[in-house]
């Protein structure tokens, strides 16, 4: 099959593709560069997103951060995790230390989770329906789009247990 790089440098999979191999908005491929041939290789698709509360778990080595080692590597990471990891470590250990830990979390390539409308919508909904956080609107809203199960601390999420996947640590 013979694809086309747009002057972007992107390329667009064939839909026949796509739906035989179940590909949808976030799946992963990875570009391997085999002695001159370039692979595309799609990757395992995450099946858990991390919360805040999860990623401090496993940071600071609580009890439960042995469950997030079983799940981390299949896991993302709802982009305002990321902003509340930072802001929390730089409030309570300074700019520095939020600095390194956020690489260290960076430096694991887990996919992260971006906002698009349907993710806007939805937490802007979860919030005014269920008066949660904003961030944790958005995590919610993220764990629906993606369609992984929420891996978290916070009882807070326990009223979207009907809407989302959630396992609690």
């Amino acid at each position: 099959m013979t694809l086309k790089l747009s002057s972007k440098g992107q390329v667009v999979i064939p839909s026949s593709v796509r739906k035989k191999y179940k590909m949808a908005a976030h799946s992963r491929l990875e570009l391997v560069d085999l002695a001159g041939e370039i692979v595309l290789v799609l990757m395992p698709s995450p099946r858990y997103l991390l919360d805040t509360s999860a990623l401090i778990c496993y940071l600071a080595e609580e009890k439960e951060a042995g469950e997030v080692a079983k799940v981390k590597t299949a896991s993302s990471i709802p982009f305002i995790a990321l902003t509340e990891l930072y802001y929390l470590l730089w409030e309570k250990r300074g700019k520095a230390e939020a600095d390194n830990i956020y690489g260290l979390v960076r430096s694991w390539r887990l996919p992260t989770v971006f906002p698009n409308e349907r993710i806007l919508l939805t937490a802007g909904r979860i919030k005014a329906q269920h008066g949660l956080g904003i961030a944790d609107s958005y995590i919610a809203a993220c764990a629906h789009e993606t369609g992984e199960t929420l891996l978290t601390k916070d009882n807070d999420y326990r009223s979207l247990q009907k809407e989302i996947a959630i396992q609690f640590l």
